[in-house]
């Protein structure tokens, strides 16, 4: 039997013998007796159901435990080989698979910049011919790969795995498309949609077993997008939009936004926003890395972040202006959604350390009472992987629900 032939059955009598597949899953390498105090079973059941997991390879005996008296316990756990899954991180920038056993490791990766040319035909065609060379490379069929996790940009109708209309694609056409259609045609497995900013909250969480409950996670490039765990789970908004979060009015009479509002938090913290305003701030400025022999119409992040680093005033400027603005937008998500965790990715976030560290202080100081101590801030261990990584786990996740 095929491990996703045995994590498609929901019959009955499968129903216990994946609650142990799942049991191991989540707490191997573990013994007999504690997989038999967790599931509650008879001894006899779960003697009868590993032994069964151990013929069909599903799992695998992983060395002794501690002896508690007589001889050591053997212990179990699934085997990380038996299947694989693709994470897709679909964003405005960039589009990137990643292939993964079950244990979640990676072990192919692909990525594309997003540009004009980039129409969702192109796009998904591109994804298509990834897996395909991933399954000739790597030597599985069809039948191995359990599934296709998708994180994108918003707004999505995440039951029919549609991206409805969202902001801000270089290319023409992405309105209305159906990734799930588009994927099955070539690749008749599970496919799922959720936001980016979702998967990679879900990605962190699970990735790097953080002992919080809450998790708010923050993306900004383009815009701004924000997922959050709450109590373990993802916290899904109504429209299935992430860029909701970035619509914060945090200075009334501010900036125009694209949305058509004034003073919200993403019109400070986009990409779009920090280059026009160096470009502004540049020009008057002789001094500036960015001001002498610099074509000013194809100024780039990476060359704002690249003078930053090199003590350019302009550039330091006005990312420490957008880090303050960051850093109350994320004080008011603090104060309304009370996460544990808050975990900020962006390139000047891992490239720029005193961008980082100022939004971090702004946050401090307008994070209300309690919450102020309580609230923890980090990077993020998987960076630029975590959107994929995070929509890799939620397939995974789904066979076990």
């Amino acid at each position: 039997m095929k491990l996703k032939e045995f994590l498609e059955d929901v019959s009955p009598k499968n129903s216990l013998l994946k609650t142990m597949y799942r049991t191991i899953y989540e707490h191997g390498p573990i013994s007999r007796a504690d997989i038999l105090e967790k599931v509650k079973a008879k001894q006899t059941t779960v003697a009868r159901f590993i032994e069964e997991l151990l013929e069909n390879g599903f799992i695998q005996e992983r060395g002794l435990g501690k002896s508690s008296g007589g001889r050591p316990p053997v212990l179990y756990h699934i085997d990380t080989t038996k299947g694989y899954i693709i994470g897709v991180d679909l964003s405005r920038s960039h589009t990137k698979i990643l292939l993964f056993d079950l244990a979640f490791n990676q072990i192919d990766a692909s990525s594309v910049i997003m540009t004009l040319a980039h129409t969702p035909e192109q796009v998904f065609s591109y994804i298509i011919e990834v897996i395909a060379r991933f399954m000739t490379k790597h030597g599985f069929t069809v039948d191995e790969l359990l599934g296709i996790g998708v994180g994108s940009v918003g707004p999505l109708n995440r039951e029919k795995g549609i991206i409805l209309q969202p902001e801000a694609f270089l290319a023409p056409g992405w309105k209305n498309i159906d990734v799930a259609a588009l994927l099955c045609k070539a690749y008749p497995v599970r496919i799922m949609l959720e936001n980016g900013a979702n998967t990679a909250a879900l990605g962190e969480y699970t990735y790097a077993k953080v002992p919080y409950k809450n998790v708010l996670y923050c993306i900004s490039g383009a815009g701004l997008r924000c997922g959050m765990i709450a109590n373990g789970q993802i916290m899904h908004m109504r429209s299935g939009d992430a860029n909701a979060y970035g619509h914060t009015v945090i200075q009334v009479d501010g900036l125009r936004c694209s949305c058509g509002n004034q003073g919200c938090l993403a019109a400070y913290v986009s990409f779009g926003y920090i280059i026009e305003e160096v470009k502004r701030k540049a020009g008057f400025s002789a001094s500036s890395l960015l001001q002498d022999g610099q074509n000013k119409d194809s100024l780039s992040i990476y060359q704002i972040i690249r003078a930053a680093n090199e003590g350019d005033h302009v550039a330091n400027e006005v990312l420490m202006k957008s880090a303050y603005y960051y850093g109350i937008g994320i004080a008011n998500l603090v104060n309304s959604l009370h996460p544990e965790l808050v975990i900020v990715n962006s390139a000047i976030v891992y490239e720029v350390p005193s961008y980082y560290a100022k939004i971090i202080e702004t946050a401090s100081q307008y994070i209300y009472g309690t919450e102020r101590e309580d609230t923890k801030f980090s990077p993020g261990l998987l960076q630029s992987n975590a959107a994929a990584t995070g929509a890799a786990i939620m397939i995974f996740q789904s066979f076990l629900q």
